[in-house]
């Protein structure tokens, strides 16, 4: 049976985020963003804004001149991380085999699925169940690959389910202007155009070996042949469920207009790093080494900075604080630049937390030393905590006066003596 892959997009969705906190905002123009320096960028829009033309990484003041009455707010990455995290637990019901592409998109695998339901029908009651539990909403693209899934995704926003088959690639992909290709740059898509090559059909059709072949690749380098593939929908790449063995979890990023500010390139970077610090998290791991790089457009260059932490941490603050002070090391003036990545590594299982608790002084030598073996055993074997029951009060979860989250992986057992 041939794959059906969805690719989920959150529409809009830090702006979205904020209407979901101040309904009253909807349908009107507004932006979130950061003000770094004094200076103030657009991360995102929502769509009343774009009407004005205004767009992702535009200073403030050139968004307010588009329209005077738009609203700004600052970014709540908590808060779009936490909204994130619901929408994907959502998606795991129907199919546990999802990689997290990105703070608002996701590939999910159902083919598992599709034997008895239409992929239409089966896109459309995620759709309702995360609509219903969230209030977001969200596009879906359906294909048979990663690539061709991700592509359809945007055909129909917001809030459209497109398809995007092999037998289709002729008529929906091919008119696309090359900026629509998945990993395929300004650079990249300004060498081309100098050769006349505009529409994705346009570099699809280019010959291995040809006399253009051999002239576009001598400038573009490895990733053409790449780029043809791609445009021909050739994508082999597996959904990605968990970092397994992974020496290091990372997230990158490829821009159609290259970035040239540095308040732009944190931005960027802030929710790279808010996604690979949820899976740092979610997995129970500490990382020692921070890695951030930039590719400059046009050159293929990419810059690289690492820095090693004195021990493994998974600490948001600590870990932000020096990618902060990093991206100041590493942008320069005049950098036009269009990928940045980011990376933990150094991964190591973290450490469970736990106290033993003290047991009544009325239990005796013998039953404290069953009890003790038990709660060995238990924590050994089955990879739990047990707290005694004597430590619970009020009925709330208490850990020498840490109250815990259902994430905290406790089991309670109440003891009778």
């Amino acid at each position: 049976m041939e794959k059906l892959i969805f690719t989920i997009d959150l529409d809009a969705f830090f702006a979205s985020c904020e209407e979901l906190k101040n309904p009253s905002i909807k349908n009107k123009p507004m932006v979130v963003g950061a003000e770094i320096n004094g200076r103030g960028i657009v991360s995102a829009a929502n769509y009343e804004a774009r009407k004005y033309g205004i767009k992702s990484a535009m200073p403030f003041f050139k968004a307010k001149k588009l329209c005077s009455n738009l609203i700004i707010l600052k970014t709540d990455f908590e808060f779009y991380g936490n909204m994130s995290n619901k929408v994907f637990n959502i998606v795991k019901t129907f199919s546990s085999i999802l990689e997290v592409a990105s703070i608002d998109e996701c590939y999910v695998d159902v083919t598992r699925l599709s034997s008895k339901n239409k992929p239409i029908e089966i896109a459309r009651i995620i759709k309702d169940k995360i609509k219903k539990e969230t209030n977001l909403v969200v596009s879906i693209g359906i294909s048979t690959n990663i690539l061709l899934s991700k592509i359809a995704s945007s055909i129909d926003k917001p809030n459209g389910i497109s398809t995007l088959y092999k037998h289709e690639i002729k008529n929906k992909l091919w008119p696309m202007d090359l900026i629509e290709m998945f990993m395929l740059g300004p650079a990249t898509k300004k060498i081309l155009n100098s050769h006349n090559i505009f529409t994705i059909g346009e570099l699809a059709k280019i010959k291995e070996n040809s006399e253009v072949y051999e002239t576009l690749k001598n400038k573009i380098g490895i990733s053409f042949k790449k780029n043809i593939d791609r445009a021909n929908g050739i994508d082999n790449r597996e959904i990605n469920v968990n970092i397994g063995n992974n020496k290091s979890i990372s997230k990158e990023k490829t821009f159609g207009t290259s970035l040239k500010n540095i308040e732009s390139i944190r931005i960027e970077l802030r929710k790279l790093f808010e996604l690979v610090l949820k899976r740092l998290v979610d997995n129970k791991l500490d990382g020692s080494t921070i890695t951030i790089f930039i590719k400059l457009d046009g050159t293929f260059v990419k810059k690289t900075l690492s820095k090693k932490i004195s021990k493994p941490t998974n600490d948001k603050t600590l870990i932000w604080s020096t990618t902060d002070k990093m991206i100041d090391s590493l942008f320069k003036n005049g950098y036009s630049i269009k990928q940045v990545g980011f990376s933990i590594s150094g991964l190591k299982n973290k450490e469970r937390s736990y106290s033993q608790l003290s047991i009544n002084e009325s239990l005796g030598s013998s039953k404290k030393s069953k009890i003790d073996n038990i709660i060995y055993e238990a924590e050994t074997n089955l990879n739990i905590n047990v707290v005694l029951g004597s430590e619970m009060k009020n009925n709330k979860k208490f850990v020498k006066n840490k109250r815990l989250i259902d994430s905290d992986n406790v089991k309670f057992k109440n003891w009778n003596h």
